[in-house]
């Protein structure tokens, strides 16, 4: 506070304590004896009218949303720390769709009810390889591109995001009726490497991304960037990604990060994030 002071800037304190002279008198010893400086409390003294919000620059406050113009990323953050399990948040997040809500349903409706999408791991022996544990990834990487978009670049669209984020993995259902996931009966042998899953032989190859792409085609009408973001949110680690280097839409590098932090950080550790 003080070093705002020296910077020039009037530090008005707005509390919510009552607006009573007793109150505001303690309010006033407290910051007094603490040498921490302020210019008015509850109004400003330079302001030419009154006003029972102080007008201000900036407002510091640790209970303040940044409204950049999108309601649904409010309504996301206020919602935040309420789902009781992954597939209610999963369920929330579909919520937020706009005009595709409807081929969203369509396609969770295939998911949910002719493949594993609700049951699957999200890998062999490395993140989440554990039941349910694409669904969990799917929505770790949809918070955390949320969150990314919002502080890096808003103006793209949330439904956008969600849609990417959800649904990149989808290819790790397999098809329907086929999962590419099956449980590893021989995962002591020495030739499993700790594997609790291996890869189904009867489900017909196409790389993940791919298929990821092929599944959710068939349900949603997809923007361009938003079938690149599908298609190469394994960024640069992998030799078929190399002809987008350079190329990527800002949403494709925003899955790539999110999905890297995802797995690489929070399911590293074996966290599972607050929604904010």
């Amino acid at each position: 506070m003080r070093r705002l002071k020296e910077l020039g800037h009037r530090v008005i304190i707005h509390t919510a304590r009552p607006n009573s002279s007793e109150h505001l008198g303690r309010l006033v010893a407290y910051l007094e004896e603490h040498g921490i400086a302020f210019d008015g409390i509850n109004s400003d003294p330079e302001s030419p009218w009154l006003c029972d919000k102080p007008l201000a620059d900036l407002y510091i406050d640790d209970r303040a949303l940044h409204f950049f113009g999108d309601w649904k990323d409010i309504l996301w953050q206020i919602a935040g720390g309420e789902w009781t399990s992954v597939v209610d948040e999963y369920r929330a997040l579909l919520g937020l769709l706009g005009d595709r809500a409807e081929q969203g349903r369509a396609l969770d409706g295939f998911l949910s009810k002719e493949t594993n999408w609700l049951t699957a791991p999200a890998s062999t022996r490395f993140h989440l390889a554990e039941e349910g544990g694409l669904l969990h990834h799917s929505v770790n990487v949809a918070r955390t591109m949320i969150r990314l978009r919002r502080e890096l670049m808003p103006s793209i669209s949330i439904e956008s995001c969600i849609i990417v984020a959800l649904f990149h993995d989808t290819g790790k259902v397999g098809y329907g009726g086929i999962p590419y996931y099956i449980k590893n009966t021989e995962r002591r042998l020495a030739s499993s490497r700790g594997k609790k899953y291996i890869i189904n032989p009867r489900c017909l190859h196409i790389d993940l991304p791919t298929r990821s792409l092929f599944i959710v085609s068939k349900y949603m009408d997809l923007t361009p960037e938003e079938a690149q973001a599908i298609r190469y949110h394994d960024g640069q680690y992998i030799d078929e990604n190399r002809s987008v280097a350079h190329r990527e839409a800002p949403l494709t590098r925003l899955l790539q990060y999110a999905d890297n932090w995802s797995g690489g950080v929070i399911e590293a550790r074996g966290a599972f994030e607050p929604t904010v």
